[in-house]
């Protein structure tokens, strides 16, 4: 039986293999770019012929008195995210051993997409409303990926 750490870190390999995407970059097969500033820019180490979709993962924690508001927060912006341009997937996971720990995993056709999507005022916004609500700092990872089936 699988029993991950709490603040488990998710590879490029398990995220393949969950996710039927190849990461791409130098490091097994992986480059991720590790919390960049809002409103900062996007960069890979991804080969030149590399697709330019992006793959995000997010793991936050939640203060324990702001729990629904997170949940019933993030299924509004998800709405609102999955109609922009670019937008593929846009999903948040309630992990089963930590009642306040949550993943949001994304991905975007392209890194101009998502690139627009950090510029945007629904994400400043967002994070206005979220700040507040964590627990600390969110552990993210920025992937160029493409798809392997």
């Amino acid at each position: 039986m699988f029993d991950p750490p709490r603040r488990a870190r998710w590879t490029a390999p398990a995220l393949s293999f969950l996710l039927g995407v190849a990461v791409v970059g130098a490091c097994a097969q992986a480059t991720p770019q590790k919390d960049p500033p809002p409103g900062g820019s996007m960069t890979t180490s991804a080969p030149a012929n590399a697709p330019s979709k992006m793959v995000i993962r997010v793991q936050l924690d939640v203060q324990p008195q702001h729990r629904q508001a997170f949940i019933d927060h993030m299924a509004q912006e998800s709405v609102k995210v999955r109609q922009l341009d670019g937008c593929e997937r846009y999903a948040l996971f309630a992990s089963t051993d930590a009642e306040n720990t949550f993943l949001l995993y994304e991905e975007w056709a392209t890194a101009d997409a998502f690139g627009a999507y950090q510029q945007s005022d629904l994400l400043k916004k967002s994070f206005e409303v979220l700040g507040p609500m964590m627990a600390g700092k969110p552990d993210s990872a920025y992937y160029a990926a493409r798809r392997t089936n």
